[in-house]
């Protein structure tokens, strides 16, 4: 059995496991709140968010930032297709 798949049926994952990630994304959306493309975007009220799965950590703490200020809504999806072996 792959890494991955046990990974995927075995582990537990929670909250600390991806704690990290997103951490890394609200330290770049901090250090970046200086530059004025991300300034507009936040200060856009969407009505949705969406974010790829793929690369959450950036993506997810631009969405947060705008539920919170506007209630935007926000939803994930997958680009990554099942992979055949």
């Amino acid at each position: 059995m792959s890494k991955s798949v046990n990974s995927f049926w075995f582990m537990e994952f929670n909250a600390w496991r991806t704690a990290d990630t997103y951490q890394y994304g609200y330290d770049y959306l901090r250090q970046s709140l200086g530059d004025s493309v991300l300034r507009g975007v936040l200060a856009t009220p969407f009505d949705i968010a969406l974010v790829d799965e793929t690369y959450t950590s950036l993506q997810g703490a631009i969405a947060l930032k705008l539920r919170e200020k506007f209630g935007t809504k926000i939803i994930a999806f997958s680009t990554t297709g099942r992979l055949e072996t």
